[in-house]
């Protein structure tokens, strides 16, 4: 897998890359009341994973990686861009720990509201959260147990950079160009924080 390395104003890192709409395994719902219950919640986070943070929805996509390629601007040591991208996925174990526990428990007190009729929308919504927390905690380990990480120069993420905080305007051909390139149709949607802190 690919991963462009990006970097905000404000130094935060920001990395990119393309998540493959339906990237999650189907659960085959064995005998029993807990694994149809497994399957349900699995279905509900599916349903809510447009709506996840996109960070979230990448690392979760990690969790399948075993090869992964990060591209980098051309100002930045490999080794620093090794750091900061490593730094980026313990930032992202500890968040998504903290949410997967805060969620489980709120899905378990959820169980109560079960015997009422109609879905019970206090157990499913914060459970497959809880679910996803999960596999975005379970692809960040990944990355950092991971061998196979090569880092590469890329000189069209410095130019996108640079014209995002002098010239927004501009940047359009240079996006066109890093978009065909990795496949990320995208990638504008995913830098509007870097505009939004470029224009702070």
């Amino acid at each position: 897998m690919n991963l462009l390395l990006f970097e905000t104003l404000r130094g935060d890192t920001n990395p990119i890359g393309k998540i493959a709409t339906g990237d999650d395994h189907q659960l085959s719902a064995g005998p029993g009341t807990i694994a149809r219950l497994k399957v349900s919640i699995h279905k509900t986070y599916r349903k809510l994973a447009s709506k996840i943070d996109y960070h979230e929805r990448l690392c979760s996509h990690l969790r399948y990686s075993s090869e992964l390629h990060v591209f980098h601007s051309p100002g930045v040591d490999p080794a620093d861009a090794q750091r900061k991208l490593l730094g980026f996925m313990r930032s992202c174990i500890r968040k998504h720990t903290r949410w997967a526990w805060i969620d489980g428990i709120i899905a378990f007190a959820g169980i109560i509201l079960a015997p009422l009729p109609g879905p019970n929308i206090a157990f499913f919504y914060p459970a497959a959260r809880s679910l996803g927390h999960y596999y975005a905690r379970t692809g960040a380990r990944r990355i950092l147990a991971l061998k196979n990480l090569h880092f590469q120069v890329e000189p069209l993420i410095d130019e996108v950079q640079v014209h995002l905080k002098m010239n927004p305007e501009d940047a359009s051909a240079v996006l066109l160009e890093l978009k065909q390139r990795y496949n990320l149709d995208d990638l504008d949607q995913l830098l509007k924080t870097f505009r939004t802190h470029a224009r702070e």
